[in-house]
């Protein structure tokens, strides 16, 4: 059984034009001093992922609460039949809530490193982008120290590129309470 059979002709499709659009860019000569991201809302503010580290996209999948767990922790999720944690980025982030009504949950991103994996909740998902290395600025220090530890620079449109394997290996976000 491939592993294609899985998805509907409506997904294969979406697969084939992605897939067609990163062998043009391969074609192309894209340049070896390139990252390859992927675009996300976080309410207001824009982020770009290292797309080698992403394993998969997901929309309308529910989240369960998980009772007495940080505020970053949003819950876990039952991904085609494993259960991970699903953290908060607007919360994680400390990203401010917009003036509006908030802006509601446009999907999860399966990251992981290694034999981690855990899924980030977003606000929207955009597309992906080639960010140039060169073009990658500082980030500022202006934002709060917290922040710094996962954010690797900010892209020309102003999106900020995330350091997910800092996420990822981060022993401050690991939830071990043993209840005696």
């Amino acid at each position: 059984m491939s592993s294609f059979e899985s998805f509907s002709q409506a997904e294969q499709a979406i697969l084939q034009a992605r897939a067609a659009r990163v062998a043009a860019d391969t074609q192309s000569g894209s340049d070896q001093n390139a990252l390859t991201v992927l675009l996300v809302s976080v309410h207001d503010e824009m982020y770009a992922l290292p797309i080698e580290a992403i394993r998969a996209v997901h929309v309308d999948i529910p989240v369960v609460t998980v009772p007495c767990a940080p505020p970053f922790v949003a819950g876990i999720a039952n991904i085609r039949g494993y259960v991970l944690p699903v953290i908060d980025l607007a919360r994680l982030l400390d990203v401010p809530a917009p003036q509006r009504q908030a802006a509601p949950i446009g999907g999860l991103i399966l990251a992981s490193q290694e034999d981690m994996t855990i899924a980030l909740r977003v606000n929207a998902i955009h597309d992906v982008a080639m960010l140039p290395l060169e073009r990658l600025a500082p980030v500022p220090s202006t934002l709060a120290r917290e922040r710094l530890n996962y954010l690797q620079g900010v892209m020309p449109d102003g999106a900020i590129l995330l350091d997910v394997a800092a996420i990822l290996n981060d022993p401050a976000l690991v939830v071990d309470e043993t209840v005696g």
